[in-house]
């Protein structure tokens, strides 16, 4: 990733999560990827995903996060953290019990949908957002 695309991705993030906080700062050893901060604080990774077979470049977020997908309420809070003013909302996805979609509300209260959040084990999951080009 250069930086012209980290920039374009950072204030992507900041606008949609509504959090100047969030930086995004290019990994030196694994180029194509790059690490999300608020503040100071790692939180995540951004993995560049360009195929040379199609002309799109997509772009995905992934934040570990210590609590179990059962655990909706620590779960939305942690993942709350990402936004400063903007709700987060995490709902069931069905009969899919292994991942749950998350939801933000927008300026007009809509939810979108911005996520999934997947079980790795009893005690941790994964939340993963795919960022296309055209969203950029």
């Amino acid at each position: 990733m250069n930086n012209d695309e980290i920039l374009i991705i950072q204030n992507y993030l900041r606008d949609i999560f509504d959090n100047e906080d969030i930086s995004v700062r290019k990994d030196q050893d694994v180029p194509p990827t790059a690490s999300i901060f608020i503040s100071s604080e790692a939180i995540g990774s951004l993995q560049k995903d360009d195929d040379p077979d199609e002309e799109d470049i997509s772009y995905s977020l992934t934040i570990p996060i210590d609590h179990s997908i059962a655990d909706k309420e620590n779960l939305e809070t942690n993942i709350q953290s990402l936004s400063k003013k903007k709700k987060i909302i995490i709902s069931d996805r069905g009969s899919i019990e292994d991942s749950k979609e998350v939801l933000i509300l927008n300026e007009n209260d809509e939810e979108e949908f911005i996520g999934v959040v997947f079980r790795d084990n009893d005690a941790s999951c994964t939340f993963s957002m795919s960022i296309l080009d055209f969203d950029l």
